[in-house]
């Protein structure tokens, strides 16, 4: 049966100043219920539900939520929460660590975290989510990680979060012998890293052939 969504976002609360004095608070993971689970008042970023699900699908759930205890809302965490909302509000099993009772699902999250001010905590949402994307990818090492990962079978990239068509074009690139490319003959864009294995650039897109591995623009 459909469940109901009950978790909210809650722009009311405002931080509570800790005292100088006071004791920091015990960082710890605890299980809490999903429909008490309160969202950011702000979260501009944007996530691939559909991805996520696979992910859980294969690895289950793996990384906790982190809650501000100074206001009761995620700081992060917010995709990986719509994603779970998703999975039980359509009835499917909850992923694996997460536990279900009584028709409800208990999340694990880290609590013990808060901050100075609503501000801070805003500054830390954006952090969290914007230091990963700076960090870009080794292209060299991504494509030889991809090519272990699929040496078995194409099936094992599921739940990595790149189609199998997008890993053919850095395989053709990088490891154009890699003996992979032979199982993959769907022509989707591949991802598009720059050669330094960063962020993507301002320049247009460069689109790979999975199957000759020709690289061409694409504006947009």
């Amino acid at each position: 049966m459909t469940k109901q969504r009950k978790t909210t976002t809650n722009a009311s609360r405002v931080s509570k100043p800790r005292r100088a004095d006071a004791p920091e608070p015990e960082v710890r993971v605890e299980l809490m219920s999903i429909s008490d689970l309160q969202r950011a008042p702000r979260n501009p970023k944007k996530h691939a539900l559909e991805d996520l699900d696979r992910s859980f699908a294969r690895f289950g759930f793996v990384a906790p939520l982190i809650l501000n205890e100074g206001t009761g809302t995620i700081v992060a965490g917010h995709g990986r929460l719509d994603a779970l909302v998703a999975r039980w509000e359509s009835g499917d099993d909850p992923p694996s660590r997460i536990v279900a009772r009584d028709g409800e699902w208990f999340v694990p999250v880290i609590r013990g975290v808060s901050f100075a001010s609503d501000a801070e905590a805003e500054a830390y949402l954006l952090a969290d989510n914007r230091l990963v994307e700076l960090g870009g990818w080794n292209s060299e090492g991504l494509a030889e990680m991809l090519e272990a990962q699929a040496a078995e079978s194409v099936d094992r990239l599921a739940g990595l979060g790149w189609d199998t068509s997008e890993v053919a074009g850095m395989l053709k690139r990088y490891r154009p012998e890699s003996p992979v490319l032979e199982q993959i003959t769907e022509p989707v864009d591949p991802i598009d890293l720059d050669d330094e294995g960063g962020a993507e650039s301002e320049e247009p897109k460069v689109i790979y052939c999975p199957k000759c591995g020709h690289g061409f623009s694409h504006e947009g």
